[in-house]
């Protein structure tokens, strides 16, 4: 005896939910930027809006943010809205 089953899920996130998960990013990058020197704070701040914008419409569902020093990875993290938390990281 065999048995099959299918699942669909369905999410949607409410613009709260997007605003909140991109906040975090973009006090994150931007704190990168500061700390770091490797990048201009005027372009890490067009990204974090590029990145809210974007996600707002519907188009990027996620974001990932590596920290890397020469070619080791120090910390990544992703960020995406999650019904329970807002976030995920």
């Amino acid at each position: 005896m065999s048995q099959t089953s299918t699942v669909t899920n369905s999410h949607t996130y409410s613009t709260v939910d997007v605003g909140n998960v991109f906040r975090r990013f973009r006090a994150d990058i931007l704190m990168i930027a500061d700390s770091s020197g490797a990048l201009l704070r005027s372009k890490a701040e067009e990204y974090a809006h590029d990145a809210e914008y974007l996600a707002a419409k519907g188009y990027l569902k996620k974001v990932d943010l590596t920290l890397l020093v020469g070619d080791v990875e120090h910390r990544a993290v992703q960020y995406f809205p999650n019904e329970r938390t807002g976030f995920c990281l």
